[in-house]
Formats: structure tokens, sequence, C-alpha cells
């Protein structure tokens, strides 16, 4: 049953949403059974799903319980579905972000400024202030090289390079003074 699930939940993004809208699921646990030879009385499996639209997220975890339900009842079953919507999805404002971006011109070489045109799947807690209020979320490019090599964030060996963080704080300290000087 696990196996049909998992294949029939990835198939929600290559059959069901449109490819402009960008989704992800993600079953990262899947836990059941003792044996390598017997059946297990049940599997658990948890996972993440991350989207750019609300009403995309809405969406998949409807499909995603009437899969279980589908299949738990086909191969006569049974399923417990718990959801959990987490951070919602991050929109920063147009205009504000291209306010930051000209405050931001103040602080550091523009080549060194890119605007990215295409969402990013992460999941953050700043999405929650942006529903309430315009503002943009930034990233700065601080990774440090260890043992020569460049590890991405959540990786066991990323390391950060302190010594460029008060960049940050520059581009915010700025991108206040030009918003209230406008405001």
């Amino acid at each position: 049953m696990a196996g049909y699930f998992l294949s029939n939940v990835q198939a929600i993004i290559s059959r069901e949403l449109s490819p402009t809208d960008p989704a992800v699921v993600t079953v990262g646990k899947i836990n059941g059974g003792f044996a390598y030879n017997i059946i297990p009385d049940s599997v658990e499996l948890e996972g993440t799903v991350r989207a750019v639209e609300q009403n995309v997220r809405e969406n998949i975890a409807k499909r995603i319980e009437e899969i279980a339900k589908g299949i738990s009842k086909t191969m006569r079953g049974a399923y417990e579905f718990e959801y959990v919507f987490g951070y919602p999805p991050l929109v920063n404002d147009e205009a504000f972000t291209k306010n930051f971006v000209e405050s931001a011109k103040k602080i550091i070489p523009e080549e060194d400024i890119m605007v990215m045109k295409k969402p990013v799947m992460g999941g953050e807690d700043m999405a929650y202030f942006l529903k309430a209020v315009p503002g943009t979320f930034f990233f700065m490019n601080t990774p440090k090289a260890v043992d020569g090599v460049f590890y991405p964030h959540h990786n066991s060996k990323f390391d950060i390079n302190e010594d460029v963080l008060w960049k940050g704080a520059a581009l915010l300290i700025q991108g206040a003074i030009d918003y209230l000087e406008k405001n």
C-alpha cells in the first residue's frame, strides 16, 4: 500500500498540476516493519509539500488524502491522515523590492545584486510578516570554504563567512533609512 501511495502522490505533481505552478511533494520519512520477510502491520510516512500558491497547496493536501483513502479502500486497508500547513508561500512586495534594490546599490556593487525571477521552494517564517506588511526577503551569499569546498545551507559541513555579515546589517539599515525618507 505504501508503495502505491508513494507512486500516486508523485503523480500529483507530474500529472495534475500545471507546469507553470511550481510545487514539490517530498516523502522524507518512511517507517514500517521490523523484519525483511514480514509484511508490516503499519507504515508511517512523513513529508513536506512546497508550492508558491496557497490554492495549489490546498489542492495537493486534498489530493494526498483522497489518494490515501482510495488506495486503502482498494487494498482493504486503513489509513490515518494528518496534514499540517506550515509556512505560507513567501511573496515579496514588488514595489518594496524594487526600492530595496536601489538602496542596496548604495552599499554593494550593482553586479553583486541578483534579482531572482523564479521562486525558491524553501519554507520561511518571513512569509508571515510579508502577508501583513510590504517587504522583501533577500539572500546573502555568505559561505565559507571547508577543506576547499563550499557547502550549501542545511549541509552538515556548511560554514558561514562572518566577515561579510556587516553587509546584511548595512543593507537593512540603508533600506530602512531610504524607506523612512520616502514615507
